[in-house]
């Protein structure tokens, strides 16, 4: 009995051992991503943006905090009125907290929809913020490794482009992490523990951004000053893309011109006539998520539409999707 005791004792002091010196694991979330499903109702003129976070289980920290940088570059207030800023009948599920929400005129009309576990708020700058939303005492509903979620959803008459996602892990600041003895703003003070904010993950997703704040390409090979603006991209910004081998998708974001015919448009993918994918307006934008195959992947897009002088041309584009 004596030796059993000896040995369970001295198995318990090295296993506390063995944890107090345990090396602190830095929260990398590198391989997380961010997918978006984008609807349009053109009976309302609603978009709606719809987030799904992924953190696969090769990242090593949960993630706590999804940001959409939806705030506009400039006050709200001083653009000019359009249909777009209509704040009426854009839906929501009363997540938003509104005592850490900030009504300022950066903020463009948005309704806002949360996944159970987690409230949204709006920031300063008119950013959407989704966070945790667990009763006192109870613990964190983090997003852990290995772990799915979606719901994460805005609703706008803003138009689709591109703008910043950001995720932020959970770090740990126990005992053996570099954040004991300073907490999480050592590392602005010049102190030797890291910055929290390198632990952030950057994306680049669809999400309402205003139009006279979208950056635009055409697709070349037409006059300049009008057919090729019967067809242009919010996304990509250039006609060819190299991707990596393990995209499948592309969220390919198209903006009509005013004077388009909308019943001439086509647009194929290999070869493929994926036209009916595509909500075509005059002045309207659409999003369609492209299936890729490894290696090149075409795009043929062609609208006809009204030039300058009253005739009718036709705008014809390429972009090329290379995944390796």
């Amino acid at each position: 009995m004596k030796v059993s005791k000896i040995w369970l004792v001295a198995t318990l002091l090295l296993t506390c051992a063995s944890t107090l010196s345990a090396e602190w694991i830095a929260p990398d979330i590198s391989n997380a991503e961010v997918e978006v499903e984008v609807g349009f109702d053109p009976a309302t003129g609603i978009y709606r943006y719809d987030y799904k976070l992924i953190n696969p289980s090769s990242n090593f920290a949960p993630i706590r905090a999804f940001w959409v940088t939806a705030g506009p570059e400039k006050n709200t207030s001083s653009i000019e009125d359009r249909p777009y800023m209509d704040k009426s009948n854009l839906p929501s599920d009363g997540s938003l907290n509104k005592d850490r929400s900030f009504h300022s005129g950066r903020s463009i009309p948005l309704g806002i929809e949360s996944p159970t576990g987690f409230e949204a708020t709006i920031g300063r700058d008119g950013d959407v913020v989704w966070l945790p939303d667990t009763p006192w005492g109870q613990p964190l509903d983090f997003i852990d490794p290995g772990e799915v979620v979606s719901g994460f959803r805005l609703h706008s008459r803003v138009p689709p482009g591109v703008v910043t996602a950001l995720l932020k892990p959970k770090i740990d600041m126990g005992p053996g992490s570099p954040y004991e003895e300073y907490g999480e703003l050592c590392g602005e003070d010049n102190s030797p523990c890291p910055d929290p904010n390198t632990f952030w993950e950057e994306r680049q997703v669809v999400g309402p951004q205003l139009p006279e704040e979208r950056e635009l390409i055409d697709g070349k090979g037409q006059r300049s000053r009008d057919v090729n603006r019967f067809l242009r991209f919010a996304n990509p910004l250039e006609t060819s893309v190299n991707l990596s081998p393990d995209i499948e998708h592309y969220d390919l974001v198209v903006v009509f011109g005013e004077t388009i015919v909308p019943a001439s448009f086509e647009v194929s993918l290999n070869r493929s006539d994926i036209t009916d994918r595509f909500t075509v307006a005059p002045g309207g934008t659409a999003v369609v998520k492209l299936p890729l195959e490894p290696g090149r992947n075409k795009v043929v897009l062609s609208i006809d539409g009204e030039r300058d002088d009253g005739r009718i041309a036709t705008d014809t584009d390429q972009i090329t999707f290379v995944v390796k």
